[in-house]
């Protein structure tokens, strides 16, 4: 007989179907506690309330999207390479999941996360983590001037971000790829 994972478990898992597919606004609590199998009571024992279970859910979101983006950017011997190794992985998550609508986080903000001061501290973290990786990518390729590159490359990826709320991330992540290896590229 299958175990059941713990209701906090449970309830995060729900809540990162049913928003991802949804978006977070869009669904309510009742919907979770459904979907978890799990009594309000639970939900607020573990989050407090639905704020609070947004803000454990955005920074599941980044946590995994860190680890894949750590293990895949690894695998890259050459730091020249690396910058456009980034936007591989993002057409990588564009091609896993068919409904990929992009960068749950940024998804996030749009939707008016930041107004609640958890979930604003995890969206700043992840965007200013996210701004010092590019950066530092920028550098170990050589770009001439890292910090201009990396945000240059944070652009890119709220351009893909942007195609894969329409469904063409995969393609926005290629063509992403494509421009950093011009970005980078010295000049001749």
């Amino acid at each position: 007989m299958a175990r059941l994972a713990p209701p906090r478990e449970r309830i995060l898992a729900a809540a990162d179907r049913l928003f991802t597919a949804h978006g977070i606004r869009a669904v309510g609590i009742d919907a979770i506690l459904r979907e978890s199998g799990c009594a309000k009571a639970t939900l607020y024992v573990h989050f407090h309330s639905k704020d609070g279970l947004i803000a454990a859910y955005l920074a599941g979101r980044a946590a995994r999207f860190r680890e894949r983006l750590g293990q895949d950017l690894r695998a890259v011997a050459d730091p020249r390479e690396r910058p456009g190794a980034f936007f591989d992985v993002l057409g990588a998550l564009a091609r896993e999941t068919k409904t990929w609508r992009g960068d749950a986080l940024l998804g996030a903000a749009v939707e008016g996360c930041v107004s609640e001061p958890a979930q604003a501290e995890v969206l700043v973290e992840h965007r200013q983590w996210l701004g010092v990786l590019l950066e530092a990518l920028a550098r170990e390729a050589g770009a001439g001037d890292p910090e201009i590159a990396g945000r240059e490359l944070l652009l890119l990826h709220d351009g893909v971000m942007a195609q894969a709320f329409y469904g063409n991330g995969a393609l926005a992540a290629a063509e992403a790829k494509t421009a950093v290896s011009r970005l980078l590229s010295p000049s001749t």
